[in-house]
């Protein structure tokens, strides 16, 4: 299981420094110092709430930690898609290997052998049920948008933002 785990670390760590680069934009109302501050934040929380999440379930392999990541993060791209208002940052082949992704990883861990002792396969087969839904959504919105098929009604590109470092100064300016 280690090796698996670790095989997503490469990945991880190249995402993390995406967002931590490229994110700020997406949040032009706050600094990049404060959306950065804010991002760790929820990173560490994140990180406490997954061994709390695995213990309480009796999952010694995080499978329901990851399996609840995937669906977070199946929500937040097409939330993403929405407060930006157009398709600028998203791809097809992104979508594309989201979907494959959130249909692969939790019908795998819910069809998991018995030594994994997962005590809620439902909890597991409705949570990728969901983000497969959501992930699918996402990739036909996104095929949509760019075929020009949909557009985004009275909605102001929210992805325009000022040079970094120029954020408006506010409650949550850092």
């Amino acid at each position: 299981m280690w090796v698996l785990g670790s095989v997503f670390v490469i990945p991880d760590v190249l995402l993390i420094c995406q967002v931590l680069a490229y994110g700020p934009k997406d949040f032009p109302r706050i600094t990049p110092k404060a959306f950065r501050w804010m991002f760790l934040i929820a990173m560490a929380l994140g990180a406490g709430a997954a061994p709390v999440l695995s213990r309480s379930l009796h999952d010694t392999h995080g499978v329901y930690a990851a399996v609840a990541a995937i669906l977070v993060v199946s929500v937040c791209y097409p939330v993403m898609l929405y407060n930006r208002g157009s398709v600028q940052g998203q791809s097809v082949t992104v979508a594309s290997l989201w979907l494959l992704l959130t249909v692969i990883a939790p019908n795998t861990f819910f069809l998991a052998p018995p030594e994994f002792r997962l005590t809620d396969r439902w909890l597991l087969g409705y949570m990728g049920a969901v983000s497969t839904i959501l992930a699918s959504s996402y990739l036909i919105a996104v095929i949509l948008l760019r075929a020009g098929k949909i557009q985004f009604r009275g909605r102001v590109h929210a992805c325009t933002a000022k040079p970094s470092g120029s954020a408006p100064q506010g409650p949550l300016s850092m």
